[in-house]
């Protein structure tokens, strides 16, 4: 595991490399979000620390991909509530934080090392060395486990090394806060695991994550730190993933022996007993309430020198390298070639 010193990932041989940025605490307090007279989301508070991975998690419908979509900054009718990052207010398309949606769209026919490098000259600014360019990606493809298929076709890896290399896109900007929509979505046990592994590591950098997750496998489960629960747009348990049991039972739900927990926690979203839960959803609001009136645990931090700001690169430059790109793309794939060659000659 890579050294760690003040949210500056060091690589083994102890020199500092370009992923430095400043760790981020962000907080969100009395979230609503209501949409056609439906609320989605009701004062809904809490805090994820840097150097922590977050589980999001609870039924479908219960508002957390919008609540997501909040943290991101993504701009939607019907929103009320505030959101920081280190004490600053997030803005759209925040240079601190990225969102890892889904189904991110990879271009088959590239390599996965032409996937980054089409990447970095579109995050990155034109005065970036191509040298210093080449670094960033090594270190990014190493930190993932990605430097072993790098010259292979994104359409030959696994859908687990498709989900690294959709993280390793958004590594480019150096961002404190990943935001990760149902990263496991459509993978086997062992690459689920494999995934969340390195994002576990990129939280012990000194970096925030949180995920959107569906049930995961016990073992799967213990490598977040912290869980967060929703139930119908509210929080039911906000905190570390070993205390959540103990909580639940306290609020009178009891765990069977040996029962994987992250099955109990969706079962007592489900459950029928709303008064419990109203209980705990109200002790919890009234734990947040607290938290926020003692003020900020730590002191507002500047953001980082080393954060990639965004849309740096002029808009001409960008569409050139798409233009390239397509091209590149296009003349691999034969098939795909040769039909849109014979349409211009018909033409």
């Amino acid at each position: 595991m890579p050294a760690v010193d003040e949210g500056i990932e060091l690589t083994p041989k102890g020199q500092q490399p370009l992923l430095n940025f400043v760790p981020s605490t962000v907080r969100f307090q009395n979230i609503c979000y209501n949409v056609d007279g439906k609320d989605i989301l009701t004062n809904v508070s809490g805090r994820f620390k840097h150097g922590r991975l977050v589980a999001l998690m609870g039924p479908s419908g219960a508002g957390k991909s919008s609540l997501l979509n909040v943290l991101a900054g993504v701009g939607m009718v019907g929103l009320s509530g505030e959101v920081t990052i280190n004490g600053e207010p997030v803005e759209e398309n925040d240079p601190r934080s990225v969102y890892v949606e889904q189904d991110c769209p990879l271009l088959s026919y590239l390599t996965v090392r032409g996937t980054m490098t089409y990447a970095v000259d579109m995050k990155m600014s034109r005065r970036t060395s191509r040298k210093e360019k080449r670094n960033k990606i090594k270190e990014i493809l190493s930190l993932l486990g990605l430097d072993t298929c790098a010259r292979t076709l994104v359409k030959n890896i696994s859908g687990g090394e498709q989900k690294r290399l959709s993280v390793a896109v958004e590594l480019i900007t150096n961002p404190a806060v990943m935001l990760l929509d149902e990263p496991t979505s459509g993978l086997d046990s062992a690459s689920s695991m494999q995934l969340v592994s390195h994002l576990k590591s990129l939280a012990m950098g000194g970096r925030t994550i949180v995920c959107t997750i569906h049930q995961p496998a016990s073992s799967l489960f213990q490598l977040f730190d912290d869980v967060f629960l929703l139930v119908k747009g509210r929080c039911l348990y906000s905190g570390p993933v070993e205390g959540m049991i103990e909580t639940l039972e306290e609020g009178g739900f009891r765990c069977p022996e040996y029962y994987n927990p992250a099955d109990f926690a969706i079962e007592v979203l489900l459950d029928a007993d709303v008064e419990a839960k109203e209980a705990m959803i109200a002790k919890t609001s009234a734990e947040m309430r607290e938290l926020f009136e003692a003020g900020p645990s730590s002191p507002s931090l500047q953001r980082g020198d080393g954060m990639v700001r965004r849309y740096q690169v002029p808009f001409w430059y960008q569409f050139l390298v798409l233009l390239k790109r397509s091209a590149i793309s296009s003349t691999k794939d034969e098939f795909y070639f040769r039909i849109r060659f014979g349409f211009y000659i018909a033409i």
